[in-house]
């Protein structure tokens, strides 16, 4: 159960990031370069992300149905499940902080009053919650 749980999470936080940056992609039609750069290397992130997690989760036991059995054999899982697990947090809040910071520049450039400013950064904040 944990293991489709896992997969299941790693494919629909994927489709929630990818559906933030085609946001931002929309919201910011005339975007300075460093946007689209910035949007580019966010895409390609998390999609490598996402299949160093697959692979990562179908790699960690042998064979991949001890998994889910509720008394696996000794040693089927060698590596510790933990440390992926800890690694796989990392790599995820690193995406989520690379997306969330993407508006920053374009939205700290418009020509609006500092308050309004940051009632723009804090809707887009939301996007966090």
């Amino acid at each position: 159960l944990a293991f489709a749980f896992a997969i299941n999470y790693s494919i629909l936080i994927s489709a929630i990031k990818v559906s933030t940056l085609i946001l931002y992609r929309r919201i910011f039609i005339v975007a300075p370069k460093h946007f689209k750069i910035g949007w580019w290397f966010n895409l390609v992130y998390l999609f490598s992300y996402n299949i160093a997690i697959l692979g990562g989760l179908l790699s960690i036991c042998q064979p991949i149905s001890a998994l889910w059995k509720l008394s696996p054999q000794a040693n089927a899982c060698p590596h510790e499940t933990e440390v992926a697990d800890i690694s796989f947090a990392v790599l995820n809040g690193l995406g989520d902080m690379f997306i969330l910071s993407l508006p920053i520049p374009v939205v700290w450039n418009l020509q609006m009053p500092p308050r309004k400013k940051f009632a723009v950064f804090g809707i887009f904040l939301l996007g966090s919650l």
